[in-house]
């Protein structure tokens, strides 16, 4: 009588067929739910962004003074001034709000007012002894937030999804906007808020009480033109595409941003709105306008002039700002924005 035998499992060759489908599949799918995450999260941080954008809006409508983008203390005070470098490079841009900070902000040159310090709920930096920045010392903050208090670190309007900060791994100088001492930690971690606000181009110096800017920082709300075209701030890393700042010889950065796209990064504008835009050089001559309108309007260095295809830093031909408590030397209005135009001054 013949008995037949049932097997048990699988052989070991069927076994190893069947890990290489998984594999497969999943070598397949991987990419697909990459994409996918970062449209969710492109897309929370698209909204954030038109929250942020729409609370200036009505700070500006309820503020005296009227401008977009709320202005920390510190960017017209003259305690700041020669205080640390990275402190007027960086942080600022991002105090217009925020909360406060869980991991420090990591300056190791000691030239530039180097050390290891907190954008907590008291700024403790080498040379000042207390300098407050905490989350009721952010104006938007506390507009949107009227109860919150310095120690509050979870407004999460302020934190972009995508956010894992200014990037190592390349070249010295090509990302100029942090210290290295800061790159790939999340900018919501080290400073309390992953949006930048479009403060390009402070001039004639840096110096607070000497500042004159002509992009959006310190324009009135209601006098702003192009206003669909006018970059009121965004994910930060868009700010390094463009090129340096620092005379590094970069005229682009060619950079995934937060969001995984080249050279692109999501933004909001002065209009309301907030959508992804892609960098180009700043000195791209066939986005800049042209040098009879650029003389006709006071310009003499159009480099000043930052423009892409459908976006703008600069606020030409509008008159700048004048930021903090400003005298104009009488040797500088015969350039743009002097020459023959009101200025509004914010005082201090």
């Amino acid at each position: 009588m013949c008995t037949r035998r049932w097997r048990n499992g699988f052989t070991l060759i069927e076994l190893l067929v069947v890990v290489a489908i998984i594999a497969l599949l999943i070598s397949i799918l991987m990419p697909s739910l990459q994409r996918a995450r970062q449209q969710a999260q492109k897309a929370a941080c698209l909204s954030n962004q038109k929250n942020i954008i729409t609370a200036c809006a009505q700070y500006a409508n309820e503020d005296s003074s009227g401008v977009l983008i709320p202005m920390h203390w510190s960017q017209v005070s003259r305690e700041l001034i020669g205080q640390g470098f990275w402190l007027e490079r960086t942080a600022m841009w991002f105090s217009y709000g925020g909360n406060g900070t869980t991991q420090p902000f990591n300056t190791s040159d000691p030239d530039n007012g180097g050390g290891e310090f907190t954008l907590n709920e008291s700024l403790r930096h080498p040379s000042i002894e207390s300098l407050n920045w905490g989350t009721a010392q952010r104006p938007l903050a506390r507009s949107m937030y009227p109860d919150v208090d310095d120690t509050a670190k979870d407004l999460k309007i302020f934190r972009c999804p995508g956010d894992r900060g200014y990037p190592s791994g390349y070249p010295e100088g090509v990302i100029d906007d942090a210290p290295e001492g800061c790159f790939d930690t999340p900018v919501y971690d080290v400073i309390g808020n992953s949006y930048r606000a479009s403060f390009a181009n402070f001039k004639p110096s840096r110096s607070a009480p000497e500042r004159m800017h002509f992009g959006i920082f310190g324009q009135r709300f209601d006098r702003l033109e192009n206003a669909s075209r006018l970059i009121a701030g965004g994910d930060p890393l868009f700010f390094n595409f463009i090129g340096t700042d620092s005379n590094a010889g970069y005229s682009k950065i060619d950079a995934p941003g937060w969001h995984g796209e080249p050279m692109t990064d999501n933004l909001f504008y002065a209009d309301g709105s907030a959508r992804p835009t892609r960098a180009v050089p700043k000195d791209d001559e066939s986005y800049l306008p042209t040098q009879e309108d650029a003389t006709s309007w006071g310009v003499d260095d159009r480099s000043m002039l930052l423009r892409g295809p459908n976006w703008q830093l600069d606020c030409f031909s509008m008159p700048g700002a004048a930021v903090g408590n400003i005298s104009v030397p009488s040797q500088k209005e015969r350039l743009w924005p002097y020459r023959g135009r009101a200025l509004y001054a914010f005082i201090d």
